[in-house]
């Protein structure tokens, strides 16, 4: 090789180098990533319960590196993503089947009674509510949540945005 060709090459390979490193997505510390089709997401589970509002404020206080969006509630935007959120909080928490609190996800209807809506503004194109739910009691039950029952099947239940409950947060990698 000549002395002009030693660099070029160098140059060469730290361009390449440079664009594979920047198309892999980056997640925060203490975060999970997963690929579905609509794009690429940071996940993170919150043992602690809280309330829906106070997980929500939680999860707003993270956001993508670039700082363009911040973090939300967990939403689950087909079978795929819930079965991957269901396996990642089971094998962080431990928690499988009986004995299982549940999960808020940011799913309700707060605004419009009826309008069940994503916090994040994901479109409705999924849900996975357990047979006679939502149920609305007393119309009291606002906000989601996913339980893992028994059986070991997750399914999503209507509750008290007031009960205290683990939550996932999720954002966009960036």
């Amino acid at each position: 090789m000549g002395a002009m060709e030693l660099p070029i090459a160098s140059l060469l390979l730290l361009f390449v180098t440079f664009e594979a490193v920047a198309a892999v997505s980056y997640c925060p510390p203490f975060w999970t990533h997963y690929e579905l089709d609509h794009g690429i997401f940071c996940y993170r589970f919150f043992g602690k319960r809280a309330t829906w509002s106070e997980a929500e404020v939680t999860c707003a206080g993270f956001s993508s590196c670039k700082g363009e969006e911040m973090a939300h509630i967990v939403s689950m935007t087909s079978a795929e993503e819930e079965m991957f959120i269901t396996e990642y909080r089971q094998s962080i928490s431990g928690m499988y089947g009986g004995g299982d609190p549940g999960m808020w996800i940011g799913f309700s209807d707060r605004g419009d009674e009826g309008q069940w809506g994503w916090l994040d503004k994901s479109p409705v194109n999924y849900t996975n509510w357990h047979r006679g739910e939502p149920s609305d009691s007393a119309h009291m039950e606002n906000c989601a949540r996913q339980i893992v029952p028994m059986m070991g099947i997750a399914v999503w239940v209507d509750s008290s945005c007031n009960e205290k409950h683990p939550y996932v947060c999720k954002m966009p990698a960036q």
